[in-house]
């Protein structure tokens, strides 16, 4: 998992349940990053899984528990998501409601904005990485 919070600092720990450690050396966005020859074809994906749905693993191991906290693990994926949806959807609020990027809250504007259903945020500095490409 650390190495798989190097490779993808974005991604607060979500890895796919179908991620298999690859085998060898690989090159990543500019990473020359080896994975330990210990980890190569772990389903490292399923292994999360298995860790936030019955715990595996870490069970009776709360030092294995802070570990994870302190790599930012995520264990409940709904609310990581509903609270992604409401950062989003703050931002999105927030700047695009023509009153120039001040919070909207102290605005007098009760006309509510719709956002578009093929919206996606974009992947540029005027939103905060964590939202880039949600949803």
């Amino acid at each position: 998992l650390i190495t798989y919070a190097t490779l993808y600092p974005t991604h607060c720990l979500m890895v796919p349940v179908s991620f298999v450690v690859p085998y060898g050396n690989h090159n990543h966005e500019n990473n020359n990053h080896d994975w330990p020859r210990a980890t190569w074809g772990i389903s490292l994906g399923n292994c999360v899984h298995r860790m936030r749905l019955r715990h595996d693993f870490i069970k009776g191991h709360d030092d294995r528990r802070s570990q994870l906290d302190g790599l930012g693990f995520v264990w409940d994926v709904s609310e990581w998501r509903f609270a992604k949806l409401c950062a989003a959807l703050t931002h999105y609020h927030r700047h695009n409601n023509n009153n120039n990027g001040k919070d909207s809250r102290t605005t007098s504007s009760t006309t509510p904005k719709t956002i578009p259903s093929t919206f996606v945020v974009p992947s540029d500095d005027t939103w905060p990485r964590g939202l880039w490409t949600f949803p």
